[in-house]
């Protein structure tokens, strides 16, 4: 097992008898499912049903914790703080006073007696640990206050290592990372994933964006979807065009490339390159081969026809 303690992750705290009734009608998921024993993933999108935030939401001590992009923090505060009107609710940042730590590999579950489910979550010392609400092959997450030290059950059963390591276990696994690789104001949830990942209730009331986002759905119009990818050679820039028989079919987002692994990232492409059967090969403007691959999670939601080969 591995674990990395997170330098680019930021907490704020909701408190006030308003707490719960103030984010269910601006997140696309179920506050109500939020407990001492379930975290949440979930976003906050534009009226236009595009992505502006994605989250972890926890509960500790009655309180409700919103776990976030440490560089967006401010920015959500703020966003947040505009729809407060009458509400009895306070948001506060206390990035100072919380540390993330992500721990992957088989069994990290095991280490806090949690069930291998998403968002399972339960008490550890003075914070909580949970399996990450995406996807249970994340692992596990574990938020403690930063006066105390990394735990033995981690120095003694895992191994720490950079956040490269990490990113490309994420990467490989087809998990978008907030706006490294969901364009703010731009990118639509379903072709970022957000409904294979947990992050929306459909039976919920009505949300920011709601609107827009069930009409998607409901339609079946999702034609793209951030999926993973492999290549050989150096990290690819951010945005890199992807083309499929000489036309552009895709985007390159957040990319890793680690000695003697090959390259992992993910990329927004078209589907119907993929209902050949067959793995499609894309290529860069500097004739970097792609190699885009359909991630377990999604198989249920994509009607396009698929093979083996092109599946994890």
């Amino acid at each position: 097992m591995q674990f990395h303690t997170h330098t680019n992750r930021g907490i704020l705290r909701l408190t006030g008898p308003d707490q719960c009734t103030f984010l269910q009608g601006l997140i696309t998921n179920d506050i109500n499912k939020a407990s001492a024993d379930t975290t949440l993933y979930s976003a906050l999108l534009t009226p236009q049903g595009k992505f502006l935030y994605d989250f972890f939401v926890f509960v500790i001590g009655g309180a409700l914790y919103i776990e976030c992009e440490k560089d967006r923090l401010s920015a959500l505060q703020t966003h947040l703080n505009k729809f407060k009107l009458r509400s009895d609710v306070n948001l506060s940042d206390v990035t100072d006073q919380w540390q993330s730590i992500s721990l992957f590999g088989e069994n990290a579950h095991a280490l806090f007696n949690l069930k291998l489910q998403t968002g399972q979550t339960s008490l550890f010392e003075d914070g909580i640990a949970f399996v990450d609400p995406r996807l249970k092959e994340l692992g596990v997450m574990v938020i403690l206050p930063r006066t105390t030290k990394i735990p033995k059950i981690l120095t003694e059963n895992a191994t720490e290592v950079s956040f490269g390591l990490y990113d490309q276990h994420r990467l490989l696994l087809g998990i978008p990372d907030g706006s490294r690789d969901m364009l703010p104001d731009k990118a639509i949830p379903l072709e970022c994933n957000l409904d294979a990942l947990n992050a929306i209730d459909w039976n919920k009331g009505c949300y920011m964006g709601q609107e827009l986002t069930s009409r998607t759905k409901h339609l079946g119009i999702v034609r793209k979807r951030l999926l993973p990818v492999e290549f050989d050679g150096d990290t690819l820039p951010f945005l890199t065009p992807l083309t499929f028989q000489g036309r552009k079919v895709g985007t390159m987002r957040t990319s890793v490339k680690d000695v003697g692994v090959k390259g992992a990232g993910l990329a927004l492409i078209r589907l119907e390159i993929l209902e050949s059967g067959e793995c499609p090969r894309l290529f860069t403007p500097e004739n970097v081969e792609i190699t885009p691959r359909l991630p377990e999670f999604l198989h249920s939601l994509l009607t396009v026809r698929t093979t083996t080969s092109v599946r994890d």
